[in-house]
């Protein structure tokens, strides 16, 4: 990224910050309108669930990121962001102007990231969701004592 950076002379525009506390990485969300995620597939490495974008979403950033592996099981298109081509900048550069040019329909879709991450990812959902894994497994392993019971 750096050599990128320098590349096309954008050290004046480009901070790479690297490791950053908690408290400054909200601040950066809060001083945000959109969060961009521009991964690119490396051969051997996948990416991940992508942690980044909730936390995103919950500050109200609508993402555009890469079509990529668990970046696609937190974007729901059009309902808190948007999923373009691994390495189209063109592709990214048209969300983000989309978004530039009509800042009324990034204000609702700020306000649909974080609800859709609140009603799907919080923890209270998630808690529900193990609740009911448990309980089918538990349900399953009764019916089959029964069964084993009949024999």
């Amino acid at each position: 990224m750096r050599s990128a950076v320098e590349q096309h002379r954008l050290e004046g525009r480009v901070r790479l910050l690297g490791r950053i506390s908690d408290d400054a990485l909200l601040s950066l969300y809060r001083g945000a309108d959109l969060f961009v995620m521009p991964n690119l597939s490396v051969p051997g490495d996948m990416e991940g669930f992508g942690i980044v974008m909730l936390e995103a979403g919950l500050s109200r950033l609508p993402t555009v990121a890469a079509r990529l592996e668990g970046i696609q099981d937190v974007i729901h298109e059009g309902e808190n962001g948007h999923l373009v081509a691994s390495g189209d900048a063109g592709a990214f550069a048209s969300v983000i102007t989309q978004y530039y040019r009509q800042p009324e329909a990034l204000g609702v879709m700020s306000d649909q990231a974080a609800r859709l991450v609140e009603k799907t990812f919080s923890w209270s959902v998630i808690a529900d969701q193990y609740l009911r894994v448990f309980r089918s497994m538990a349900e399953r392993v009764d019916h089959g004592k029964n069964d084993e019971d009949k024999d």
